[in-house]
């Protein structure tokens, strides 16, 4: 069962799962305090306003190397560090003594990210989430990025969850490699090209990979803890914390009313 969310109603419900849509900080606001054992968050790495982006944008405008990702991901640095102190603050508040928060970033904020976490938080460890098909690089004036970051840390309090039995030794370190999410797995939606040609584009643009997601979730929490995704996109986290019987929060604004509806249906199987 999931504890209801004060205040706000759910765009979808199924048992252990409720998902909204809004803000996730006035979500969070209204979950319970000390009730979640996980925040398995992807915020916005804001780096669609970053120079240099316009090759990749007019080579490939409907490709996730674009360099417009949308509005969610276009901010002024005062407003971006509102949102992510914002829900810190909050992932703060609902988690109880011991509980995880799992932050993804880029290098291009690691230092803020890693200031503001541990202005709040104890960093446990930074995973280096090595990726083998890293998005390639127009302009051939540095090296190839092919990694990102997973900040996690805990709330004091008690002994925080770390499943060690799940995975051999060797898959216990702080480098993951895997790949970038492809093939059927990415959620994709058809276009009209410049020339009348039906095509087709990814539905959002950074769709995490879900064996990332199941990984970090059950290593970082139990079957029926209750795990909460303010960023949640086309709904990766959910799903993979339903996969695994945790109970699951996810929050997403879907300013382009478009990633809950095709993330929704990764849920009903």
């Amino acid at each position: 069962m999931i504890l209801p969310v004060a205040g706000h109603a759910p765009y979808y419900q199924a048992p252990g799962v409720a998902i909204y849509k809004g803000d996730c900080r006035e979500v969070m606001s209204g979950i319970a305090g000390g009730s979640a054992s996980l925040v398995w968050s992807d915020p916005p790495y804001n780096l669609s306003d970053e120079e240099n982006q316009g090759m990749a944008r007019e080579a490939r405008p409907h490709s996730p190397i674009a360099g417009d990702k949308g509005e969610w991901d276009r901010m002024d640095p005062e407003m971006f560090e509102g949102l992510i102190t914002g829900y810190l603050d909050q992932s703060w508040r609902v988690l109880r003594p011991g509980g995880t928060i799992i932050v993804c970033c880029s290098h291009h904020e690691e230092d803020n990210f890693k200031r503001w976490l541990g202005e709040r938080f104890e960093i446990m460890n930074r995973i280096i989430w090595w990726k083998p098909n890293p998005s390639p690089l127009f302009v051939k004036n540095r090296l190839v990025w092919s990694h990102e970051y997973l900040f996690v840390a805990r709330k004091p309090g008690r002994k925080n969850t770390v499943n060690w039995d799940l995975y051999p030794y060797t898959e216990m370190h702080d480098v993951w490699k895997g790949p970038l999410c492809q093939g059927r797995e990415r959620l994709k939606e058809p276009y009209i090209d410049e020339e009348g040609k039906q095509r087709w584009r990814s539905i959002h643009p950074t769709q995490k990979p879900l064996w990332l997601a199941e990984k970090a979730i059950r290593i970082y929490s139990n079957p029926d803890d209750l795990v909460v995704d303010p960023f949640a996109g086309v709904l990766t986290g959910p799903d993979a914390a339903q996969r695994h019987g945790r109970r699951v929060i996810g929050i997403e604004l879907d300013l382009e009313n478009k990633y809950l509806p095709a993330g929704i249906p990764r849920l009903k199987g």
